[in-house]
């Protein structure tokens, strides 16, 4: 099987490669920025600490992704399928995101509104997005603190501007190939927008099978997966000007020595060791 083939082979929506996808902060904020239609500054972004929660001794849960944003704590969830029981599940979700926000010894007034959006797949007669919203009595409009949004990825085609459209089209459909454009129409593909996002894809979806080919002894194709992983790594860290690193990288690729490539750079060598402690893994 080719490195494409194995790539395509899990869904963009399967726990692993999204948690995976979103481990990468701009990954983050690009999704949740979407879909609130609302501008996330990326450094108004930060990690919640710990990714288990569990209610005084109750059901603990594996978050996929939830940080701290200026909007409040938003939390980005993917199920594959509406399984039974989805809003009861959703709603548990949320209530982890919003007890996230309060420390030990803080005050309530602390807690901050959460968001959560989950990702799933149901029939093609499902609305593309449905919300639910706790208002009246309890919570204020100015105070709006229960937030959830379901996205169903089989009505991409129904979001309402090209940004949504093409993000959930690559959660829907997967990358994209030759063998799966046509699932594509309405598309604008060649967008670097598109690009972006098919790439992040890409290589969540890479490192995920490059860690089962660990696992399970495959040498052969994690040697590939580690090739392509480090290739594409490279690329991208050019694409930001990070031109001592991709110099270092493109060494290394050529079996140059540590003492070489400080030289040949005119870099420190603990620099060099460093990096090559990265590179090797």
């Amino acid at each position: 099987m080719t490195i494409d083939n194995l790539i395509r082979s899990v869904s963009p929506l399967d726990d692993t490669v999204f948690k995976k996808l979103l481990e990468n902060r701009e990954s983050f904020r690009l999704l949740a920025e979407a879909i609130l239609d609302t501008p996330i500054p990326e450094g108004e972004i930060s990690n919640i600490p710990g990714e288990y929660v569990a209610f005084c001794g109750g059901k603990t849960i594996r978050m996929d992704s939830f940080r701290n944003t200026l909007l409040g704590v938003v939390n980005l969830e993917a199920q594959r399928d509406a399984k039974k029981f989805i809003f009861k599940r959703h709603l548990y979700y949320w209530s982890a995101a919003y007890m996230s926000s309060l420390r030990k010894g803080q005050e309530y007034e602390m807690l901050r509104p959460a968001i959560s959006i989950v990702f799933y797949e149901s029939k093609p007669n499902a609305a593309w997005k449905e919300e639910a919203s706790l208002s009246g009595s309890l919570v204020s409009e100015e105070e709006q603190l229960l937030n959830m949004i379901a996205i169903n990825t089989a009505k991409w085609q129904d979001a309402p501007n090209e940004r949504v459209r093409q993000y959930l089209s690559l959660l829907h459909n997967g990358i994209l190939s030759e063998r799966n454009r046509s699932k594509f129409a309405n598309v604008d593909t060649s967008s670097a927008m598109f690009s972006d996002m098919d790439r992040r894809i890409r290589l969540a979806s890479a490192e995920i099978k490059y860690e089962e080919s660990v696992m399970k002894g495959d040498k052969a194709m994690a040697a590939e997966l580690y090739k392509y992983l480090t290739t594409e790594e490279a690329a991208e860290a050019e694409a930001k000007g990070k031109a001592k690193t991709v110099k270092v990288i493109k060494l290394f690729m050529q079996m140059k020595s540590s003492e070489e490539i400080a030289r040949a750079l005119n870099i420190p060598i603990e620099e060099v060791n460093e990096l090559r402690k990265d590179w090797e893994g």
